[in-house]
């Protein structure tokens, strides 16, 4: 991390600059990001509401794994739960379209691609209101191949209610492969997510995907061609498009 007199002049700076245009820098807003035990000696950095590296956000996803991420799941899952509830008051159609396209998979797409959210308990809970949702909007009870099928993307015969526990690990590891929050970090000095937790999605990317390579270079910042061996896969359990 910045030196905390480098760290310092640079507020100063701010702050002369921005009375010179009339603006005023709002400490109670304002955070500072260091390590445990820490001693904050500049008065002005004092100030500011300290923040320990486990409570990191940035842009609205947590950096590492513990209590913050934990509530940013859960409040995501008690999102969902209330318009799942909501959905209700409209027709069917125009219900499904909102799960899919906005209550669903994209609602919490930049958590399970910047936050380190593999296996995380909180996915299945998420999985089982989108299920529970689709079973309302079609009048229907979903056996597991039935709701395995309607996850699928709706080119390859599904609903497009996709299972974010199929998602969660394709979409980071594809961040470790493309320009990523990590080289943000960089520039801002910071640390990357835990080595042992890119180690984990590293070998349970390789497990679960048979050793695939990755895709060719031309197509790898596409998260459709990383995601595509998973809907091969499930295309390939049992299951046909189209017999839902």
């Amino acid at each position: 991390m910045a030196p905390q007199d480098e760290v310092g002049s640079n507020i100063s700076r701010i702050i002369e600059v921005g009375q010179s245009l009339g603006l005023q820098l709002n400490v109670a807003k304002c955070e500072v990001v260091t390590h445990p035990g820490t001693v904050i000696s500049d008065p002005t950095i004092g100030l500011f509401t300290v923040v320990s590296l486990k409570d990191l956000v940035l842009l609205g996803f947590p950096l590492f794994p513990g209590p913050m991420l934990d509530k940013t799941w859960s409040d995501r899952c008690n999102d969902l739960s209330r318009a799942v509830e909501r959905l209700s008051m409209v027709g069917s159609q125009y219900a499904l379209i909102l799960l899919r396209a906005s209550f669903s998979a994209p609602r919490v797409h930049h958590l399970l691609r910047f936050s380190p959210s593999v296996d995380h308990e909180t996915l299945t809970t998420f999985d089982d209101l989108l299920r529970s949702a689709l079973s309302q909007i079609t009048n229907s009870n979903l056996t597991d191949t039935q709701w395995l099928q309607a996850s699928l993307p709706i080119k390859d015969g599904g609903l497009g209610v996709r299972r974010v526990a199929s998602l969660a690990l394709t979409t980071f590891w594809h961040l470790l492969r493309v320009p990523s929050p990590s080289r943000m970090l960089s520039w801002l000095d910071m640390p990357a997510p835990p080595t042992h937790s890119l180690k984990r999605s590293v070998r349970l990317g390789r497990t679960r995907s048979g050793h695939r390579p990755p895709p060719p270079a031309d197509v790898m910042h596409k998260q459709s061609h990383w995601d595509s061996p998973g809907i091969q896969r499930d295309q390939t359990s049992g299951i046909w498009p189209g017999h839902l």
